[in-house]
């Protein structure tokens, strides 16, 4: 009887550990299988290989932990788009623009470091490489206002791009930026056999997906003037001509571009808050809260832009220059729809941005980034 019990007992203990042996083994195989997932999709390991991976996995003792970065792989300072605005504006556009297919504007380009940016984001390295800067749609416009920015741009633009893309897709105008100078309505196409005039096609130029603006003074100039020199004078940025400029912006920007803005509210207070007053009231065209052609002259709104208080005449300017843009955008799609009668859902409803306003806190007067996307 007792040695009939102490057999019943063996059996059932080595089930038991049979069934705890198994589910362990299941848990480091299923644990390890999903590694090996990780790792297909961190090291791009063939399909085939997956399960190699996770039998291989099993007979580890541990899954190998990533080591540490150093600090050679940390990014500078300036090139931390969660630290630096510049930074974060350039990895924005990085999202927005096609290459060979958009086309982008760079209103104020200033020594040519963003208009350099855009450039290769236009035409990257690995489009030339594979040739396909024959089919390229993209342009590049950009404008400045002083001639040693222009020059500053075109001598930037040519470390980075080769010469044929620097004269036939890229246009520097000296020029105010409003009217906003546009992309020509379409780009040269040159074939293989350069030396024949006649075998060059003419493409159409493609959407301007994005236009940006760096407000305020030319960077390295000395805004207290030389004062050895009484005629010396610094040049910045103009409240009417920026809204002006960025109307004109919005009306030729393609649905699901950017318009990316740079204020600085220490050096022009009245121009960072008109523009942001703008693009919020832009913002408000869909909403079913707020209307937009009032908000204003409501006390709240104007609490949160104590720079325009005063500023009648140009509180009147942002309104004139939201009813244009709204009315004009809906004829736009009523025409593109085939009108009122015969247009589709999207040609009944107002334009559609979504604005977002990204600046350091704790510091006041930092920079800031302002972004308008437009939706529809």
């Amino acid at each position: 009887m007792s040695s009939e019990r102490s057999g019943r007992f063996s059996v059932a203990a080595g089930i038991v550990l049979f069934c705890s042996l198994s589910s362990v083994l299941g848990f480091h195989i299923h644990r390890n299988h999903i590694h090996a997932s990780f790792l297909l999709r961190q090291r791009s390991v063939p399909v085939h290989e997956l399960d190699m991976a996770a039998s291989h996995e099993t007979s580890a003792a541990a899954p190998r932990i990533p080591q540490r970065a150093t600090d050679h792989d940390i990014l500078p300072y300036g090139d931390n788009p969660t630290i630096a605005t510049t930074a974060l504006a350039h990895t924005l556009w990085r999202v927005i623009l096609r290459p060979g297919v958009d086309s982008a504007i760079d209103a104020t380009s200033g020594n040519g470091g963003d208009a350099a940016v855009l450039a290769e984001l236009l035409f990257p390295s690995s489009h030339r490489q594979e040739n396909l800067v024959d089919t390229t749609q993209s342009h590049l416009v950009c404008i400045d206002i002083q001639r040693e920015a222009c020059m500053a741009t075109q001598q930037r633009l040519g470390e980075v791009l080769p010469e044929d893309i620097l004269s036939d897709h890229v246009s520097i105008h000296h020029s105010s930026h409003t009217p906003l100078a546009l992309p020509p309505p379409t780009v040269a196409s040159s074939s293989e056999q350069e030396d024949d005039e006649d075998d060059v096609t003419l493409l159409e130029t493609g959407p301007v997906a994005l236009v940006v603006y760096n407000l305020g003074y030319l960077p390295g100039q000395d805004r207290h003037g030389d004062r050895t020199n009484q005629a010396s004078h610094v040049i910045q940025t103009k409240t009417q001509t920026t809204l002006s400029s960025l109307a004109d912006a919005a009306l030729c920007l393609r649905v699901g571009g950017v318009i990316s803005i740079m204020t600085y509210p220490q050096s022009n207070p009245t121009e960072a808050a008109a523009v942001q007053a703008l693009l919020e009231g832009m913002a408000l065209y869909a909403s079913k809260s707020i209307d937009w052609r009032t908000f204003l002259g409501e006390r709240d709104s104007l609490q949160r832009y104590p720079a325009l208080s005063a500023q009648d005449d140009l509180l009147d300017d942002i309104r004139r220059i939201l009813q244009n843009v709204y009315e004009t955008q809906t004829s736009r799609a009523r025409s593109n729809n085939g009108g009122v009668s015969g247009g589709g859902k999207n040609s009944r409803k107002p334009p559609c941005w979504r604005v977002h306003i990204h600046e350091k806190l704790g510091w006041s007067y930092a920079p800031r980034l302002l972004t308008a996307a437009r939706v529809r």
